[in-house]
């Protein structure tokens, strides 16, 4: 496994750089990605039919992959909601629920703070930017997403989106299991007692 950085895919080389120096024996060879600007954890293996393995168990839906993102709003769902959209015609499905709601401070000076949420997501297919559609289509872009309603630099230095965790069968019956902390908690502010009307009437205007 190898943790992907958010800001470029120059972070992303780099780790890999180092991790070829620090085992010079490995061939490393990657076995899936993440979205540019999504950071994570990356999954490797160490020899082609490995690689081909663990394709096969993304390919076939065998891979519980958990992502965190802080979203724009504050989602009404209650509980785990199933985002159903299809996407360039092909059936997809993300399981989504919140976490945390709170109030974002844009980067802009002067701008105010604005209604967000860290919310889970679990997709159960794989398609391209598939949890960022499926969050804009829901109403609540993702933080930083200036492809798909998020806003950018104005909001943040970077996409708001962080692959957590990863789940895969590679021995039998027994499933190897990686975490990846990413901190968005801590980048939202609670709303004092003076905000919260402030943040209820936004809300009721979004």
């Amino acid at each position: 496994m190898v943790f992907h950085d958010h800001d470029s895919n120059d972070h992303f080389h780099l780790h890999l750089v180092e991790l070829q120096q620090q085992h010079p024996e490995v061939v490393w060879h990657p076995c899936h990605r993440l979205d540019y600007g999504t950071s994570g954890v990356l999954l490797f293996a160490t020899s082609r039919a490995g690689a081909s393995r663990c394709r096969e168990l993304f390919e076939t839906h065998c891979v519980q992959k958990t992502y965190h993102a802080v979203v724009r709003g504050h989602p009404a769902w209650q509980g785990q909601v199933r985002l159903a959209e299809a996407i360039e015609g092909r059936a997809s499905e993300t399981f989504v629920r919140v976490l945390q709601q709170g109030l974002w401070a844009p980067l802009t000076p002067g701008q105010l703070p604005i209604p967000a949420a860290l919310i889970e997501a679990r997709p159960t297919t794989g398609r391209t930017h598939q949890i960022r559609i499926h969050l804009q289509l829901a109403g609540h872009s993702i933080v930083g997403d200036e492809d798909y309603g998020g806003g950018g630099l104005e909001m943040n230095h970077r996409l708001c989106l962080h692959a957590s965790r990863i789940e895969l069968p590679l021995q039998g019956d027994v499933s190897t299991v990686v975490e990846v902390m990413h901190g968005f908690e801590l980048l939202l502010e609670p709303p004092s007692k003076c905000e919260k009307t402030l943040l209820a009437e936004a809300v009721s205007t979004t």
